[in-house]
């Protein structure tokens, strides 16, 4: 564990995100990131530059504002009907706190969804940066969720790992 930083408060709110993707609260989901916070989910493996590749996801504050609207939306034709989906975040390990108390977390993380009368697993490694917000809580800098077949063939991914 890192000095000075609750593994237990981070555990925590990780679980909370992933709980409310769960519930499809996205709403709630966005509002857990900074107000300069990233969504990133890289095409290829070791992807270093999400402005000059492709990536799959790469949402700041109003791509995610625009892909919660879509979501909501009731006919949004990729979601009819909703898909369901289950997050299982685990091995949560604490990296060295950085500038301003930014603290890196790093997880694995299993999605499964039901959609269209398919399941599909999802697993990656996931980095989180975290900001202190009041009362003790985070706000999400940056979430860079690794697939472990981001290569692959993926079809119309819609809500968030």
């Amino acid at each position: 564990m890192t000095a000075g930083v609750d593994l237990a408060a981070v555990t925590a709110f990780l679980y909370r995100e992933a709980r409310l993707l769960d519930e499809r609260r996205f709403e709630a989901w966005r509002d857990l990131f900074a107000p300069d916070g990233v969504y990133w989910v890289p095409a290829r493996a070791g992807q270093t530059d999400p402005l000059h590749e492709v990536s799959i996801f790469y949402d700041d504050a109003a791509m995610m504002a625009a892909r919660v609207r879509r979501l909501a939306h009731p006919r949004m034709h990729a979601e009819i009907p909703e898909s369901r989906a289950v997050r299982s975040v685990s091995n949560i390990e604490l990296a060295s706190p950085g500038a301003a108390g930014l603290v890196e977390a790093r997880s694995v993380l299993l999605m499964t969804e039901f959609r269209a009368g398919a399941q599909t697993a999802y697993h990656a490694r996931v980095t989180w940066r975290l900001v202190p917000a009041d009362g003790g809580d985070f706000r999400i800098r940056l979430k860079r969720v690794d697939l472990v077949n981001a290569e692959g063939m993926h079809h119309g991914m819609t809500v968030p790992f």
